[in-house]
């Protein structure tokens, strides 16, 4: 439970994303996170195949964990540079203490008594979820509708393509366990397919595909334009053949057609993440943006796996591949939607 009081590596990476948006030309920044996580997956992968390697003592490797934790802290410390001016960080600083201020001045009964209680900073996080909820006008002063629209919609799709790819996981190794009697050892090495797939998606077919693209369609750095939605079109049908391989694998072999799959599948993080931020029109607010978007995919990593095992569970006995059906019928669904999206 300690480890989750910070967020967890949900909001770690959102903090990476917000530097990356602060350092990083905004037509790049969709491939400056796919690296970022490219090299997250690659230490997924990486982790347990060392353990499994090294083959010394659980104490030993929470120890080597820890110390490995440390370095990273003392790097990011001492070595990692602010990606802000001093001007605009004494400009945040005023501005979220004159926020902090006009909402204990609020005439809000609700906020008042929150403030008094001590529970004013979370009125406030919950209040940062109408960044989401885009107010744009055009010339005329009428409201647009389509970036509001598109912003629902890509938060969404983005739930639910977490959802099915976090809550999968588990399935999967359970249906492998149980069909094909997969030991320690045949999973580690499935998870390492799975992870190290998606780490050579991400840092080679990623910017090979966009720089295609680029010369293709007119790149938008405000609006979802149709790069975005050719990646999200991709990204879909290809975490929907995961699950349709998945339901079709008949051997272990065949069931590594999985991991070449999903590894086009993780395209979808970084596409989503930069199609949401061109809606940020607050730069100051990338901080806060990213940490909402955290939130929701918190709430996933707690819920997915938890429902899914559950939907596995209670299917097995009369069909225990419906739940790589479910998942396929969701990323359809979330494909139909990525054709509602305005451009």
């Amino acid at each position: 439970m300690i480890g989750y009081i910070g967020g967890n590596v949900s909001m770690l990476m959102a903090l990476a994303n917000t530097y990356i948006v602060d350092v990083v030309e905004p037509d790049q920044i969709n491939q400056a996170m796919g690296k970022l996580m490219a090299f997250m997956y690659f230490g997924i992968a990486a982790g347990p195949f060392c353990a499994s390697s090294l083959k010394l003592p659980a104490v030993k490797l929470m120890q080597i964990s820890a110390l490995l934790v440390m370095c990273s802290l003392v790097a990011c410390i001492f070595f990692l540079p602010e990606s802000r001016s001093t001007h605009l960080k004494a400009r945040s600083r005023r501005m979220s203490r004159n926020l902090s201020v006009a909402s204990q001045s609020s005439t809000n009964l609700a906020v008042k008594l929150a403030h008094k209680s001590g529970l004013g900073h979370f009125v406030e996080f919950f209040s940062s979820l109408k960044l989401l909820w885009i107010t744009e006008h055009d010339s005329q002063g009428k409201l647009k509708l389509a970036p509001r629209i598109n912003v629902l919609l890509l938060v969404l799709m983005n739930f639910l393509v977490l959802a099915c790819a976090i809550g999968s996981v588990s399935c999967l190794i359970m249906y492998g366990v149980f069909q094909f009697h997969w030991d320690n050892q045949v999973i580690g090495q499935m998870l390492s397919a799975f992870m190290f797939s998606k780490t050579v998606a991400l840092l080679f077919i990623n910017p090979f595909l966009n720089d295609k693209l680029n010369k293709i369609f007119v790149k938008k750095l405000d609006a979802l334009d149709y790069i975005d939605r050719t990646n999200m079109i991709i990204c879909l049908i290809f975490e929907a053949l995961t699950m349709i391989s998945a339901i079709l694998a008949g051997s272990t072999n065949a069931f590594y057609w999985c991991s070449f799959f999903s590894s086009f599948g993780a395209l979808a993080g970084p596409t989503f993440q930069s199609a949401l931020l061109k809606y940020n029109k607050n730069p100051e607010k990338n901080g806060e943006f990213f940490g909402v978007l955290a939130f929701f995919t918190n709430i996933v990593n707690l819920s997915a796996p938890a429902l899914f095992l559950t939907i596995y569970s209670a299917t097995l006995e009369f069909n225990p591949v419906f739940v790589f059906e479910l998942a396929a019928g969701v990323f359809t669904f979330t494909l139909v939607l990525s054709f509602c999206l305005k451009i």
